[in-house]
């Protein structure tokens, strides 16, 4: 299996942030579920996946930034559903 911590150790994050990184996105899948969370959910989902798309661009890791775009385009898709 692929460790992922010396990658964001690469891009300048501590070593432990993976940590916190699944642990938010944990909280994403936990949040979309319920109609009256899942605003909170897209949001906090679309702040990940925007600061995930934005390191692997910074880093010029440019095909990388292809999967967190997807879902931050569905993300924004879901959220406009909702209005």
């Amino acid at each position: 299996m692929k460790k992922v911590g010396p990658e964001y150790e690469r891009w300048g994050y501590p070593d432990w942030f993976h940590f916190v990184s699944g642990g938010l996105e944990l909280l994403v899948a936990l949040l979309l579920p319920a109609t009256v969370t899942r605003p909170l959910g897209i949001a906090l989902g679309g702040v990940i996946m925007l600061a995930a798309v934005a390191t692997v661009i910074y880093h010029r890791e440019h095909p990388r930034a292809l999967p967190p775009f997807i879902v931050l385009v569905l993300l924004a898709i879901l959220g406009w559903t909702m209005l």
